[in-house]
This record gives C-alpha cells, sequence and structure tokens, in this order.
C-alpha cells in the first residue's frame, strides 16, 4: 500500500505518515529528543519529576 493510500484512509499528516513507512525499526522512531527551543518548565524539570515519583500525578496537585 502506498504513503497516499495510508494517508487518505487514516487521515493523517503525509510527513507523519511518511516517516512511519520508511522507519526500519522502533529505535528509528523513538530516537534522540528533538531538539528546539526551551520551555517554561525546563527550569522545573528536576522538582516535577522528583514530586511525580513521588506518587502526585496530577497535573493540578504538580501545578500547586
Amino acid at each position: 500500500m502506498g504513503i497516499r493510500m495510508i494517508v487518505r484512509q487514516l487521515g493523517l499528516a503525509r510527513e507523519t505518515v511518511r516517516r512511519f513507512y520508511c522507519a526500519s525499526s522502533v529505535d528509528e522512531l523513538l530516537g534522540a529528543p528533538r531538539a528546539g527551543r526551551p520551555t517554561m518548565l525546563d527550569r522545573f524539570a528536576v522538582y516535577l519529576h522528583e514530586r511525580f515519583n513521588d506518587g502526585y500525578t496530577s497535573a493540578a496537585a504538580l501545578y500547586e
């Protein structure tokens, strides 16, 4: 089945389908994290990970 047919049937973007279609393994899809602009949460990442690991999984609780 071609990329165009998959795009039509699934309603996904062509580039998304192409990326999955051409990948040779799951590791290739997961790959390295995207490099990009820093987010507003970057400076709180360590704290948020600690709280999440302590069992606070609610976004509202983490926000407080």
